[in-house]
């Protein structure tokens, strides 16, 4: 799961967002802070590996998501609170330190065709969908992910010491780990 004692339901739009400000993470759900941690207690291989949407890959696991993903987002610093706030209710998106823009439902990132989801900010951070997360316009525009071996991988670069990492998902069932794919 994603915190104890927190619930992930199915079939409900999530926003989640992990505000990295060395040496703490905190964890935003719908722009409500669920945890605090150092980044210690994590290791170096929660941040030493490739960038993936959708799994989250290991030496010895691969977890998958199955669910929908529509809008993602890295920043090369940390968010305010208020800032995870702002981006929640989807007014003007804070763009400030803003280096990754994946949206589904915009037709500069993805026009329904192809397997690259376009970065749209300046980086060009693309992704690649790989073993077929399928588009659909469903709420805007979203990708749907199997849960078995689907994902969106990025350009390898490295992130900065600060970052904020934010996501909209709507989980469709466990896949074959629950969320540790988002």
């Amino acid at each position: 799961g994603v915190q104890p004692g927190y619930t992930i339901s199915n079939n409900k739009w999530y926003n989640m967002s992990v505000v990295v400000d060395k040496p703490n993470l905190y964890f935003y759900i719908n722009s409500e802070l669920i945890n605090t941690t150092n980044i210690s207690n994590l290791g170096t291989a929660a941040f030493d590996s490739d960038l993936y949407i959708g799994s989250y890959n290991t030496w010895t696991n691969n977890w998958q998501f199955n669910g929908r993903i529509n809008l993602s987002q890295i920043y090369n610093r940390s968010l305010s609170q208020s800032e995870v706030l702002q981006n929640y209710y989807r007014g003007k998106i804070v763009t400030s330190g803003l280096t990754l823009a994946l949206d589904a439902g915009n037709l500069v990132s993805y026009g329904g065709d192809g397997t690259t989801w376009y970065d749209m900010t300046s980086s060009g951070n693309n992704g690649t969908l790989t073993n077929g997360p399928t588009w659909s316009s469903i709420s805007g525009g979203t990708f749907s992910f199997d849960g078995v071996d689907d994902y969106v991988s990025l350009s390898s670069s490295p992130l900065p010491d600060n970052f904020t990492y934010s996501i909209w998902v709507k989980r469709n069932g466990d896949g074959n780990q629950g969320t540790r794919g988002i």
